[in-house]
Parts: structure tokens; C-alpha cells; sequence
């Protein structure tokens, strides 16, 4: 399409480059915390301004694309196939932002059992013997002399 001088061409192709891009930043997220251990390194605090385009603001990016896309349909059938892959990764990306609430949900219930399970071993786990000789007996004989005295 921009080969024939089509806008839409040249739209296509810098949104294509923009999606490889939004695309590779885990890839790049994890090249950069590798390489500079330094966590308040001015570079990671510029990349934290791309981290911020996270799955539901990605989902936003593609959706407005697909719909420049589609409705400035063309004769060619791979811009219509293109907004329909774009809408599909949108819907892709809320997904993954739906499983990873529920994954954070599962490890905060996790969680809160394990608590509680901490406080049955403690009470299920026998005194040994020999550990506690004291009765009341002893207690009150030891008073006893104490009174007398």
C-alpha cells in the first residue's frame, strides 16, 4: 500500500513498528535489569514510562488502531484481516490482565491459609514429657512455706 501511494500504508507500517515495540518490552525489560543492577538507574527510570502502557492501556492502543483501520476499508482484504487481528490482541491482553488478578487472588488466599494452618500445628503438637513438672501441689506446698517463714 505505500508502495502505491496509499496514507493508509504509511499508517499501517509506523503502527506495525509501534507494535513490535509494545510488543519486545518484557524481552527489553529483562535485557535492561540484567544489565544495570543499580535499581535507581536513570534508565530504568525512563523505561518505567514504557512499563507504564501496561495490558489494558495496550488493549486501548490497539483497539483505536483497528478502528482506523476498518473504517477506512480498502480493496485490499489484509487491512480488513489486520484490524481483525488487532482487535483479537486486545482482547488477548485483557485476558491476560484478568488471569493475572485471579493468580493474585489465589496467592493472597494462599497466603492466609498457610496462617492459619501455622496456628494448628502449634496447638495439634503434644507437650513432651518431663517438660512441665510443676502441679498445683508443688505450687501450694511452696506457698505454704513461704507463709511460715
Amino acid at each position: 500500500m505505500v508502495y502505491h501511494h496509499h496514507l493508509i500504508g504509511v499508517y499501517i507500517l509506523m503502527f506495525a513498528f509501534t507494535l513490535f515495540f509494545l510488543e519486545i518490552t518484557w524481552a527489553i525489560t529483562l535485557f535492561l535489569r540484567v544489565c544495570i543492577r543499580n535499581e535507581t538507574s536513570r534508565v530504568l527510570g525512563c523505561w518505567s514510562v514504557v512499563l507504564w502502557l501496561d495490558t489494558w492501556k495496550k488493549s486501548l492502543i490497539y483497539w483505536a488502531a483497528a478502528a482506523v483501520i476498518l473504517l477506512r476499508p480498502h480493496r485490499l482484504w489484509l487491512t480488513s484481516v489486520s484490524g481483525g487481528l488487532l482487535i483479537g490482541l486486545g482482547v488477548f491482553h485483557l485476558l491476560l490482565l484478568y488471569k493475572k488478578k485471579l493468580e493474585a487472588k489465589e496467592a493472597l488466599l494462599e497466603a492466609k491459609e498457610d496462617s492459619y494452618d501455622r496456628y494448628e500445628d502449634e496447638m495439634d503438637s503434644a507437650v513432651p514429657e518431663g517438660v512441665n513438672t510443676h502441679t498445683d501441689s508443688d505450687t501450694a506446698s511452696t506457698h505454704d512455706y513461704i507463709l511460715q517463714v
